[in-house]
């Protein structure tokens, strides 16, 4: 028999990447789709499992937030014009009242697995396959070799990434989220050998930040780097010991050109913003 808790990371994963080739309804309707039931799935579990997971959030005042955010979202129905289209939202977004309820349940649903050093490792899991696959199809789109390409309208993203995600500030977002979980690992990495592939996936994931072109997702970026500045710091003093000048010069040089590339994609779209317009239903 199949357990909740054994499909809850392929669910995580699958709700990311999930696309179907349409022009019009390719990425929201199906990731609306796999919310909903895996959200209903987790609810599910949350009942069956009688624990007191709502205490978890009155404990401290993020969480009394967080309960609160979600209780406002449901009150805002009662003052809507269009109560129906708040509830399921209008397309092709479908980000309505029943959009957020459902992801405030998987927030819950996350809340409840970190109490458990499996659960941890389990949503830790999720979210860097997440990040790497979402990171990957971003990278090929960046080179052109998308292979639904002639399946979107890359007009109305004006040459911007939008990778599985199908809005380019959505995905910037996506990154600066997710990206500092790939650090961890890559700080928790023994084998040098897997600390370099680590080191190129988040040096892959801030090519295709660039290539968002999101300047929310940028300065969100910088607010990150601030935040992370001392715990970088030490990391870099700890591996000064172990890299070789030699591998430092190539490593150094490889993330260079790999930024500058991305830099490049980032400068080229807005030296063209005049003449391209502003995207419609990218935004």
């Amino acid at each position: 028999m199949i357990k909740y808790s054994q499909i809850r990371p392929f669910g995580l994963i699958l709700l990311a990447i999930v696309v179907i080739p349409l022009p019009t309804l390719g990425f929201e309707l199906p990731k609306f789709v796999v919310l909903s039931t895996l959200s209903t799935l987790a609810a599910l579990h949350l009942l069956l499992s009688k624990e007191p997971i709502i205490r978890l959030f009155l404990r401290t005042i993020s969480g009394k937030l967080y309960l609160a955010f979600g209780l406002a979202v449901l009150l805002s129905i009662a003052i809507s014009v269009a109560p129906i289209a708040s509830i399921v939202g209008v397309a092709p977004r479908f980000q309505g009242v029943l959009t957020y309820c459902c992801a405030m349940i998987l927030g819950i649903d996350a809340a409840h697995m970190v109490q458990s050093k499996r659960g941890r490792a389990t949503l830790l899991y999720a979210i860097i396959s997440t990040n790497m696959l979402v990171v990957l199809y971003g990278t090929m789109q960046m080179l052109k070799l998308d292979p639904f390409k002639q399946w979107w309208l890359d007009e109305a993203f004006l040459g911007r990434v939008f990778s599985t995600i199908g809005h380019p500030n959505m995905l910037g977002q996506f990154i600066v989220l997710t990206l500092p979980f790939v650090g961890i690992v890559l700080q928790r990495a023994q084998q040098r050998v897997v600390r370099l592939w680590w080191f190129a996936c988040i040096t892959l994931n801030m090519v295709v930040l660039f290539g968002t072109v999101s300047r929310s997702a940028m300065l969100g970026a910088g607010v990150l780097v601030l935040l992370s500045a001392p715990v970088i710091k030490q990391w870099v003093k700890e591996q000064r010991t172990t890299i070789k000048a030699g591998h430092a010069f190539v490593l150094s040089f490889f993330v260079v050109i790999v930024a500058s590339i991305g830099f490049l994609f980032f400068a080229q779209r807005f030296s063209q913003s005049f003449e391209l317009g502003r995207s419609s239903s990218a935004r």
